[in-house]
């Protein structure tokens, strides 16, 4: 299943409704993948997708504010012309019932004490450097190659390391999605019964792993498709 999808012409997410092989569970599963920055034509689809659901799962780790020597991401929209989802996505101001799925302050300290010593150090300064440089001489058409799977990587559940202990990788994947995939059964467990779509918006590398979850363990299977195109290549 193909969440997120790179050419030489455009980066396009696929929005997957799950629905239960058991006709009498009415939940719905709707997987929203989220790619950071993107054109504002695509976060202006994505959040009507989002308002079509009772509820909605997002992420967003809680931390305290950092502050970076180097904000390479600001940059690159700039750069190609793109915005961020933080700016360019609020669906926090109406009616839809919000349910955080990512990490607390306290939950995100206890998973980087986990960290090993060099996997912090190149996260907080070798990754940002090297990102700096990247920036300088990016384009649309190089920042889609980044997203380009091989055909290994496309059908490994995992990427390598992502669940192995005292990785940046368990942090940043595994842990945070073992809260998603809480927060599921709790759903399934209570509201099975109810007509209802549950959205869950997540980065789009993880929703090979999300999707797993609902069909290994839970038994639902994807019904119904929707490309939304994140920037296109001139």
């Amino acid at each position: 299943m193909e969440f997120l999808e790179s050419t030489n012409f455009f980066v396009r997410v696929t929005v997957y409704d799950f629905e239960h092989r058991d006709r009498s569970v009415n939940l719905i599963f709707r997987l929203i993948p989220m790619v950071h920055i993107g054109e504002q034509s695509f976060y202006d689809t994505a959040l009507e997708k989002i308002l079509e659901c009772d509820e909605l799962i997002y992420e967003g780790m809680r931390r305290k504010r950092e502050i970076r020597f180097i904000n390479s991401l600001s940059k690159l929209g700039k750069k190609l012309g793109m915005v961020l989802q933080r700016d360019a996505l609020n669906f926090k101001n109406g009616d839809l019932v919000l349910i955080h799925g990512d990490y607390s302050e306290d939950a995100s300290k206890e998973e980087w004490k986990k960290v090993r010593f060099f996997e912090k150090l190149n996260e907080k300064v070798v990754i940002p450097v090297k990102r700096y440089f990247e920036v300088q001489s990016i384009s649309r058409e190089s920042m889609a190659k980044l997203f380009m799977k091989s055909y290994q990587e496309y059908h490994m559940a995992y990427g390598p390391r992502f669940d192995e202990p005292g990785t940046i990788s368990n942090y940043y994947y595994a842990a945070r999605e073992k809260i998603v995939f809480d927060i599921i059964s709790q759903k399934i467990e209570r509201d099975s019964g109810d007509e209802k779509t549950i959205g869950i918006l997540y980065g789009a590398g993880h929703m090979n792993r999300i999707s797993r979850n609902l069909i290994d363990v839970h038994g639902y299977h994807p019904s119904s498709g929707q490309f939304i195109k994140v920037f296109g290549i001139s």
